[in-house]
């Protein structure tokens, strides 16, 4: 026979031997190209029907897995072994589909040819799934999941068997079998097994895609996961999420491929369309965001037969925070051909939510991007648009006068149920308390007690449930009221927010758009939302801020003033009928008594309505929010601070008007510095002494105003000294129950430290500041703690805001930087001293990796807008070095003694820095390295031998940068100005201050010599340095420095 076998001579072959040598020469001429594995197929299919024949099967199926044994050991990527897998995978699936289209074949499709050579490879395939060879492995999850596409039904336990294996394949140490298998579990998702237990509605195949696609951490497993996950309404979550993956291209293949396999967007829940356009518009990679955009505005915009109103009914914009934005990305898609967009002039006789942010989104884009002419021609006069206006605003107060009656009771059910809410709240604590008592005390008075909280209970459920039926009665009418009145108030929007933008020139429509305005403002008790863009407009139609600020104070004094005319009113009538009864009386011969009729004309005065309260409050901080003059121009505003702001703050029986009355009082505050400083007092007590909402408006508050008007509000002579601001900062900051207000301060403080508003912060308070005394330092430090303190480890809006706001303040300027260096020895020290409580947390972060991040912080070589010549002269990691070696002389256990001075090899200090500089460092070196000998005895300073060569290491770097640097200096420079003087005195100063005028003879205890040093840094410490640490190009500041550092030890309370 012929090396070749020809269809012909397979049918010749009676010896299992030409068999052999066939398949052989098949599969030797399948590896050489794909073109030839159709034709090689028949042949091989041809010669597998004559083993049949003649009884050869078993023999046949061996040569085949042999033949598929010599490709295991080949690498990924390897062609012949991807040909011969490619080849094996055909041959199968052909066998299947002849066998489907011949319906004479009357055996069962279990036994058929097909299945038993599937069933063959597979079985002897899951022999080498656990090899030790990565590439046998990576090969047969190849071939199996070639395999098991075809196959169609499958021996029970063959299929287990198969699922076992690829399970344990998913989480191979390799991605590339990992990526194998996930391909081939994907074939099982349909697959319905009786008995089996589902997780969610998913097999157990679909909950191991769904964890590799959320918990791989190879992005092209999850990848491959992302494509292979059957598409159902409960996957449709999951791949939705990779939207957030931190991969481009997994996020990318969201938009451009599994969003058009989902089919038509409107049957994705509105959530996670949402969720889609958000993740994807605001995307930080250019392409993802051009694949979110494509998705919008080709296959959303063709899904709706291109019918811009119907996409945007679609997007909801009621709902959705980014139809805007996809409004936005529709009209740039399309910035050439805008004239195609019909806006009929009968669009405005009757509009819709979706026509009116059509129009309005419309004339953004084209206001923003100056299609003028478009605007001219698509766009009414601006006495048309007040006019239109005015009509929607009369709409609404008419929907409002024909169901007062409904929603008067609606708001008297809510308030009830809500009522009886908040004393069910009060007693069950109550009850809990009474019920403990009673099982511990026995007594009758205590069941007593109980068997009465308990009626008290059953009656308010009773009652509330009693509420919640008679609400059901109006709940429909009053939910159909609510949604078409929300749609109202959106067109309303809408046209105000066009107006807000609108030209005015034209003075007749400019008169009649503040008439309307100014009315709705006064007699329309408008939403929050219509009250800020009527607002808005009225600013911009007005004649000045002066102006604005006058029509709004007197907007307000007039409804103040129309609830008082009400009162005066009632009065007068009630006179005028006391009036007529004494007439009747003085008629009748009856004396009357003067005193008495005095008592009866003397009314209480009342008090505004909370709503009203409300309403004024909010006009006014929309206001405020608009206004930038100083009070002192504004007078009328002034006026306001006495009548309305101030008696709304001692409202202290009404959270929500006091709340808005200290926004509007640290509005009024940041428009004049005197108010300012005079009101902080007031704000600060609240911000200490409440909870929530109304503790984080008075943070903000007091940001905001030393944001405006700096510390120059604070100190000698104020209300408020600095010393009370820094505790108020740093007691909120450890109010770890209390996340909001934590992060809010967190923020407000890096802003203020980025705007170095707090440079010397306390300092001008005192006639000696002293370094352990200066408030800046105090707050710094409490911001790291509190970015490293296991407490607030679930305060990820805290944890959010420091891992931004840290580093870029360090690498914003070398001060910035110099300052975190100066308190990261300190901080360090308090979290991993002996004593302390911090590594009692189990969720503690470990010394190394603290130690990493504030190394990393104060690396010059991260700082911005500097040259390499400027980085290597920046001491940032010199004052850090000092920093720990006061650390390292403390009170810290041995194994961070050792993380300390592994370190220290890995700060970042050349030669640039000078000589002085480096000596300077090298006298604290050395004083340390004394101090751990006087202290040899004690377990905790004593180092072990690779310890030891870290700290001879650093020594020996520093020597030599010293060396490095004297030789640069006497060949660069003519003469030099020696400054030996001060650090030797420094020096000897610091040995001094920590050993006595001579060295002990031996040391009783570490803690003797420490309180020595800390006794004798008490004395006067040098003035404090300037503003700008690192600007000049004199060093005697840096120098003078390191000398407080090396002499003084704080003494500060190191709890944190």
């Amino acid at each position: 026979m012929s090396n070749k076998a020809t269809l012909k001579q397979i049918r010749q072959i009676t010896a299992f031997e030409d068999i052999s040598n066939a398949v052989s020469q098949v599969f030797q001429d399948a590896q050489m190209s794909l073109s030839s594995h159709r034709k090689l197929v028949i042949v091989l299919k041809h010669i597998y029907e004559r083993a049949i024949e003649l009884e050869f099967e078993d023999g046949f199926l061996l040569r085949l897995a042999k033949m598929v044994n010599k490709i295991l050991p080949l690498k990924k990527g390897e062609q012949v072994g991807d040909r011969i897998a490619k080849f094996c995978s055909l041959f199968v699936s052909t066998l299947f589909k002849d066998e489907e289209n011949n319906h004479e074949n009357e055996q069962s499709e279990e036994d058929s040819p097909a299945n038993r050579v599937a069933e063959y490879l597979l079985r002897h395939l899951l022999r080498g799934s656990q090899a030790k060879d990565k590439n046998v492995r990576y090969r047969v999850v190849q071939l199996i999941a070639y395999l098991v596409i075809f196959v169609g039904e499958i021996d029970i336990e063959l299929f287990k068997a198969l699922r076992w294996s690829l399970n344990r394949r998913l989480y191979d140490k390799e991605p590339t079998i990992r990526i194998q298998a996930v391909v081939a579990m994907s074939r099982f998702q349909e697959l319905v097994i009786p008995g089996e237990e589902h997780v969610e509605g998913h097999n157990m195949s679909i909950q191991k895609l769904i964890e590799a696609i959320r918990h791989d951490d190879s992005a092209e497993v999850r990848r491959s996961a992302l494509l292979n996950l059957l598409k159902t309404p409960k996957t449709i979550p999951y791949l939705i999420e990779r939207a957030r993956d931190v991969n481009a291209i997994n996020r990318r293949l969201v938009y451009s491929r599994i969003a058009k396999e989902l089919g038509d967007f409107r049957n994705i829940d509105f959530e996670l369309r949402e969720e889609l356009l958000k993740w994807g518009l605001n995307d930080r990679d250019d392409n993802v965001k051009r694949a979110a955009s494509k998705m919008v505005v080709d296959n959303w915009f063709a899904t709706v037969n291109s019918d811009i109103t119907s996409l945007i009914e679609n997007l909801k914009v009621l709902d959705s925070s980014m139809a805007e934005t996809a409004m936005k990305i529709f009209y740039q898609s399309r910035d050439e051909d805008l004239n195609s967009i019909d806006l009929p002039s009968s669009m405005w006789k009757e509009l819709t939510t979706e026509t009116a942010f059509l129009l309005r989104t419309f004339y953004d884009y084209c206001n923003s991007n100056g299609h003028i002419t478009l605007i001219d021609d698509r766009f009414p006069e601006p006495v048309e648009i007040a006019d239109t206006l005015e009509k929607y605003l009369k709409l609404r107060m008419r929907m409002l006068d024909d169901n007062r009656e409904l929603i008067e009771k609606y708001k008297r059910s809510e308030k009830s149920q809500r009522r009886i809410a908040t004393q069910l709240d009060t007693l069950a604590p109550e009850i809990v308390e009474a019920q403990e008592q009673a099982n511990e005390e026995k007594s009758k008075h205590a069941q007593q007690k109980l068997q009465k909280l308990s009626k008290d209970v059953s009656a308010l459920e009773e009652e509330l449930r009693a509420e919640v039926m008679k609400a059901k009665e109006f709940e429909a009418d009053y939910n159909e009221f609510s949604e078409v009145f929300a749609d109202l108030e959106f067109v309303i929007k809408q046209l105000l927010l066009i107006a807000k933008d609108y030209d005015f020139s034209d003075e007749i429509g400019r008169r009649r758009m503040l008439q309307i305005v100014r009315s709705s403002l006064a007699d329309d008790n408008l939403s929050s939302k219509l009250l800020e863009s009527s607002l808005q407009v009225l600013r911009k139609i007005s004649i000045s801020e002066r102006d604005f600020s006058s029509m709004c104070a007197e907007i307000i004094n007039d409804l103040q003033d129309s609830y008082q005319t009400s009162i005066e009113d009632t009065i007068i009538g009630q006179m005028d009928d006391d009036s007529d009864d004494s007439d009747d009386e003085g008629a009748n011969g009856e004396e009357t008594n003067p005193d008495s009729n005095q008592k009866r004309r003397r009314v209480e005065p009342k008090q505004a309505p909370d709503e009203l309260t409300i309403q004024c409050l909010r006009l006014l901080q929309q206001v405020l929010e608009l206004v930038q003059e100083p009070l002192s121009s504004n007078y009328a505003l002034e006026s306001l601070i006495q009548s309305l702001a101030k008696p709304a703050i001692d409202r202290w029986d009404h959270l929500q008007i006091r709340a808005l009355g200290m926004k509007c009082m640290g509005l009024f505050c940041l428009l004049d510095q005197q108010l300012a400083s005079s009101c902080l007092v007031v704000i600060g007590k609240a911000a200490a002494n409440t909870q929530g909402e109304l503790r984080v408006i008075c943070i903000k508050a007091i940001v905001d105003i030393l944001s405006v008007h700096g510390l120059s509000v604070v100190g000698r002579g104020k209300e408020v000294d600095s010393l009370s601001l820094s505790r108020l900062f740093s007691k909120i900051l450890r109010s770890y129950d209390d996340h909001e207000a934590q992060a809010v301060v967190a923020e407000g403080l890096c802003k203020l430290f980025l705007a170095d508003i707090l440079n010397n912060f306390g300092n001008d308070e005192k006639e000696d500041p002293k370094p352990e005394e200066n408030e800046e330092q105090k707050l710094l430090t409490a911001l790291l703690l509190s970015y490293f303190h296991p407490y607030n480890s679930d305060n990820h809006a805290l944890k959010q805001t420091l891992a931004f706001c840290i580093p870029v303040y360090a690498f914003s300027h070398p001060s910035h930087q110099y300052k975190l260096a100066k308190v990261s020895g300190d901080c360090f020290f308090r979290m991993f001293r002996v004593d302390g409580g911090y590594t009692r947390f189990e969720n503690f972060t470990t010394a190394n990796a603290v130690m990493q991040q504030i190394v990393h912080w104060c690396d010059p070589n991260n700082l911005v807008n500097l040259s390499e010549e400027e980085i290597s002269k920046t001491p940032s990691h010199v004052w850090q070095a000092v920093s720990m070696l006061q650390a390292l002389e403390q009170d810290t256990p041995r194994n961070v003694k050792k993380i300390i001075i592994n370190y220290l090899n890995k700060l970042y200090i050349t030669e640039k820095l000078g000589s002085t500089v480096l000596k300077a460092l090298q006298t604290s070196l050395n004083d340390t390295k004394a101090y751990f000998e006087t202290c040899q005895n004690e377990p905790e300073f004593t180092m072990d031998a690779s310890t030891e060569k870290m700290w001879t290491k650093f020594e020996a770097n520093v020597e030599a940068m010293i060396t490095k640097a004297e030789e640069e200096e006497e060949t660069s420079m003519k003469f030099q100005v020696s400054r030996t003087g001060s650090i030797s005195e420094s020096a000897a100063s610091r040995s001094t201050s920590r050993h006595g005028s001579q060295a002990p003879s031996a040391v009783t205890s570490r803690s003797a010599s420490r309180n020595a040093s800390r006794a004798a840094s008490r004395r006067p410490s040098m003035a404090e340095e300037e503003d700008d640490v690192f600007g000049g190009s004199n060093k005697d500041e840096e120098l003078a420095e390191i000398d407080k550092m090396l002499e003084q030890e704080e003494s500060v309370d190191y709890d944190i």
